[in-house]
């Protein structure tokens, strides 16, 4: 999503890349750790609370350290 979006990376941008990046860390467990299909059912009810989190953590948190970290100029592309 960063890189679609670099030029506009705005608030939407930041939760959607939270939300796919919650669900890329629990696709890539599975896979380090083995699919066991008999704990699908686990993973999947786990699916929208990992979105909710990765949304909130990761979309939301970061996007106001980035405004944050623009606005003290240290970052010369976010001036």
């Amino acid at each position: 999503m960063a890189i679609a979006m670099y030029g506009k990376f705005d608030f939407v941008a930041a939760i959607c890349a939270g939300a796919a990046a919650s669900q890329f860390g629990t696709v890539w467990t599975a896979i380090l750790f083995g699919w066991d299909p008999a704990y699908a059912k686990d993973v999947w009810l786990a699916v929208p609370i990992n979105i909710i989190s990765g949304v909130i953590l990761s979309g939301v948190i970061g996007y106001l350290l980035a405004r944050a970290i623009g606005r003290t100029g240290l970052v010369r592309s976010a001036a």
